[in-house]
């Protein structure tokens, strides 16, 4: 603890950390057409891809009120309804803001993830959750504002889930068990890999046609995370 009006006992922070901050403003990103990238509502990306009939997301952030500003800003860029949700990992600013894409196409909405995924969230959703969100609050500066020291969270410009927000996740409609899978969503064509190293269950998406790689929390901008200091399992190095 510090006291913020006494400046002998301020913690700066590193350089490193105050740059990463241009990096991560709001912005949508179109990265070939009809592919975007949504950086900057939330700790995480996600990503939206047009289809003939309709548009598939990869990850849907971590609560309501971060996925509702970005399918709002979404519906300028396309206003057609997702009909499918890719997840790639379990962790919660990926899964829980499911509901609010899938609420305009709620009883057709199709989920994909790994296996793995889904027996992950089944032991964590629990208890345990209460335990994490507690530690992942203290290590991204959840309870800390602008005025009390608040920089950013090294992968993303603020964790959007504390006391206030509300979170929804929906199970995935079909799970694969391989280290590959093929899809065919409305005119468009994804491989998922299972790829573990951010989390056992990761998984990354290609798409051939279009030379789109989505590696979302296998490589981002900063050392790797072998161990959250929030207390979580060992991420295997060799992964």
């Amino acid at each position: 603890m510090f006291d913020v009006n006494q400046s002998e006992n301020v913690i700066k922070a590193p350089e490193g950390l105050l740059k990463q901050s241009e990096k991560l403003h709001k912005q949508i990103l179109t990265v070939v057409p009809g592919i975007h990238c949504v950086i900057g509502y939330g700790l995480a990306n996600c990503m939206l891809i047009e289809g003939n009939h309709g548009n598939i997301l990869i990850d849907t952030l971590e609560s309501h009120e971060s996925a509702r500003e970005v399918k709002e800003d979404l519906r300028q860029i396309s206003s057609k309804a997702i009909v499918a949700i890719i997840y790639t990992h379990y962790h919660a600013d990926h899964v829980f803001g499911a509901d609010v894409f899938a609420e305009d196409n709620i009883e057709n909405i199709q989920i994909y993830s790994h296996s793995k995924t889904l027996e992950i969230l089944d032991k964590t959703m629990n208890f345990d959750q209460r335990i994490t969100f507690e530690r992942a609050a203290r290590q991204f500066g959840t309870y800390l504002n602008k005025q009390t020291g608040h920089i950013n969270c090294g992968i993303g410009p603020f964790l959007k889930y504390n006391q206030y927000t509300s979170q929804g996740f929906f199970t995935p409609t079909h799970i694969f068990n391989n280290d590959t899978y093929r899809l065919s969503i409305c005119g468009r064509e994804f491989t998922l890999y299972y790829c573990p190293g951010e989390t056992d269950d990761h998984i990354v998406i290609h798409m051939s046609k279009e030379n789109v790689l989505f590696a979302t929390d296998n490589i981002y901008k900063s050392f790797p995370n072998f161990y959250a200091i929030r207390g979580t399992t060992i991420r295997d190095s060799l992964q």
